[in-house]
C-alpha cells in the first residue's frame, strides 16, 4: 500500500501498469458522471458514498486490478491488513475481481482525510470507506489499473 496526497500521485506511474492512462483519462474528461468509465488499461469509478461502520464492512482483496483511491471531497476511515494475516476467506468471485474476508480480521485503521490518495495492490486487505462513529459522505474516484493484461 502507498499513501500520499492526490497531487503527487502520477508519480507512482512507473510502478503502477495503466495509472498514466487513467490520469490522462481524467485529465481529458474533467465532468465525468457518477459511475463507471473504461479506458485502455482499466477502468475508473466515480462516486459519492455515504461510509458504513467499521464493525459491519468485511474486508477485500483483489486479483485483477490495482486500486489507486483519490478522495476528492470528504473523509473516510481506510481498514488495512496485510494477505497473510487475513483469515477465512470467502470464495473469490472472478467476475468482480474480489474476495471478501468477514471480520474480525488484525488490520489496522488509517484517517483518510480530502485531498489523499492511496494505492492498494493485488492481495493486499483493504476495508474502504468506512467510520468509527459518525457516517460521513465522500466523493471519490478509483482508478482500477489492470495488471491481468
Amino acid at each position: 500500500m502507498i499513501l500520499d496526497t492526490a497531487e503527487r500521485i502520477g508519480g507512482y506511474a512507473p510502478i503502477v501498469p495503466h495509472l498514466a492512462e487513467g490520469l490522462e483519462f481524467l485529465k481529458s474528461h474533467p465532468y465525468l458522471s457518477e459511475g463507471t468509465h473504461p479506458f485502455p488499461g482499466g477502468r475508473i469509478v466515480f462516486f459519492l458514498v455515504v461510509t458504513e461502520s467499521v464493525q459491519d464492512k468485511p474486508y477485500e482483496t483483489h486479483r485483477k486490478y490495482i486500486d489507486v483511491m483519490l478522495v476528492k471531497a470528504g473523509q473516510e476511515y481506510l481498514g488495512y491488513c496485510p494477505f497473510a494475516d487475513l483469515q477465512t476467506p470467502e470464495e473469490y468471485q472472478a467476475q468482480e475481481d474480489c474476495q471478501l474476508f468477514p471480520l474480525p480480521q488484525k488490520g489496522r485503521l488509517l484517517k483518510i482525510t480530502e485531498g489523499c490518495a492511496y494505492i492498494l495492490f493485488p492481495g493486499e486487505g483493504h476495508q474502504p470507506a468506512v467510520h468509527l462513529d459518525t457516517p460521513f459522505n465522500i466523493l471519490k474516484i478509483i482508478i482500477k489499473c489492470s495488471v491481468a493484461d
